[in-house]
């Protein structure tokens, strides 16, 4: 049920017990979120500083490494590169021989077999396989007139803050899938999803530059936008969390599930409500508002939403000894939503309509937050229901007529899935027993 906007107001008494309580919860979310900031604004220089410190080491040590390269190898980078590949792959393997549970111990004879340990995953992957696209289905200079005329600067401005925080965020989803999750199991099938992971961000990646030249003129705008992630205080907060859980010296493999589940959801929330708040909009001739943007931010979503899945589900199948314990994984949310609250006051400096408003955008980050928390399975932090009616549908299957429009629940027949059709494909998701692992 939508939230009225009256239950914000502080003072003002409620009409029904049901109100009454939910400005309660609404409350007591505001004062965890407001507790969770303090502490992260205390947390952030230290992790900055342990991201710098851990930077000087790396690069001491590839300046060794070159040395080394130089003095006692005649200097064949080439052929050191291929002896340090030999030496990361059996340092991967040396470190999973011990791990117990499905995502260490694979059925296939060897590691080029393709021969699936767990369906839930391959499931994934095949739904992934069914639903790629690419940059090129969409005309974005289209939206070129509509992001003139028919937005306020208030709306302009904040749409460039989601779409400068978009243009960095994929690729730094990638970097942490190249440096450490795609030799983090012995499961042919989860790097395989890995690989079909990466395509798809990089497709989300080119999209959202494309967007930005579409509606930005400005070379130099353009350019500060491109590197919001160094130089926008509360884009590069995000970046600096993101790039401390990408470190394997800091977080557990399941911790980094937790974080970067956190990444593709809780991080993404707010700028997806954003975006999709504008589908029902329409120009003052009557026209959709930013058409192009609102079609691919529904494909975006959708395959976002798949991700988050994939890291729900990979933390599902580690051995109960190496999952997360609710203490940490409330941790990890709490600090994730705290970022994403700052993102949006620092964004929407101004509220939009009596639809969309600071609060009401808080409070659906929080609910995203309790959402992720349920798929794992654990206590929600703050109780609060989602404020967008608009959103409700979000990431469920659509009800559209295909030949009409290729529309964002359009998947490709015949994935990895050989001959199974697309609309008659029944994936029931596996029990994951303790005893079992």
């Amino acid at each position: 049920m939508p939230v009225d906007s009256a239950s914000f107001e502080g003072e003002r008494s409620s009409s029904t017990p049901k109100k009454t309580v939910l400005l309660k919860t609404v409350k007591e979310m505001d004062t965890i979120v407001s507790s969770s900031i303090r502490e992260l604004r205390k947390a952030t220089p230290e992790y900055e500083l342990m991201i710098e410190e851990k930077e000087r080491e790396t690069d001491a040590k590839k300046q060794k490494l070159l040395d080394f390269i130089r003095d006692e190898l005649e200097g064949d980078i080439k052929g050191a590169i291929r002896a340090l590949d030999i030496i990361k792959e059996e340092y991967d393997e040396q470190r999973k021989r011990h791990k117990k549970g499905q995502l260490y111990n694979s059925k296939a004879v060897n590691k080029y077999v393709f021969d699936v340990t767990v369906p839930e995953i391959y499931m994934l992957l095949d739904e992934t396989v069914r639903s790629l696209w690419h940059a090129g289905e969409h005309k974005f200079g289209e939206d070129r007139r509509s992001w003139l005329e028919d937005l306020q600067e208030d709306e302009r401005c904040f749409l460039k803050y989601t779409l400068a925080f978009f243009a960095a965020a994929d690729a730094l989803v990638n970097e942490n899938i190249m440096k450490n999750f795609v030799g983090e199991t012995k499961l042919i099938e989860v790097k395989a999803m890995y690989t079909a992971q990466m395509f798809v961000e990089n497709v989300h990646n080119e999209v959202y530059g494309k967007l930005l030249k579409a509606y930005i003129t400005d070379p130099d705008e353009l350019n500060c936008l491109f590197d919001a992630v160094n130089n926008t205080d509360v884009v590069k907060d995000k970046k600096t969390w993101a790039q401390m859980w990408i470190d394997d010296t800091y977080a557990t493999y399941g911790e980094r599930l937790i974080a970067f589940a956190c990444v593709e959801g809780i991080f993404f929330s707010g700028s997806f409500a954003s975006i999709f708040w504008f589908k029902d909009r329409k120009s003052a001739k009557g026209n959709p508002v930013l058409p192009q943007l609102v079609l691919s931010n529904e494909w975006i979503s959708r395959d976002e939403a798949m991700h988050n899945r994939l890291a729900v589900t990979l933390h599902k199948h580690l051995h109960k000894e190496d999952r997360v314990p609710e203490a940490r994984i409330h941790k990890i949310i709490k600090e994730a939503t705290a970022l994403e609250v700052m993102f949006v006051e620092e964004a929407l400096r101004v509220d939009l309509m009596n639809s969309m408003t600071v609060k009401r955008m808080k409070q659906y980050i929080s609910y995203t937050a309790d959402v992720l928390l349920t798929q794992l399975g654990v206590a929600k932090v703050y109780n609060v229901e989602n404020p967008f009616d608009f959103m409700s549908n979000i990431g469920m299957p659509m009800k559209s007529n295909f030949f009409e429009v290729k529309v964002t629940n359009y998947k490709k027949v015949g994935g990895v899935n050989d001959g199974v059709e697309a609309s008659d494909a029944n994936f029931e998701e596996m029990d994951c027993d303790d005893e079992d692992f």
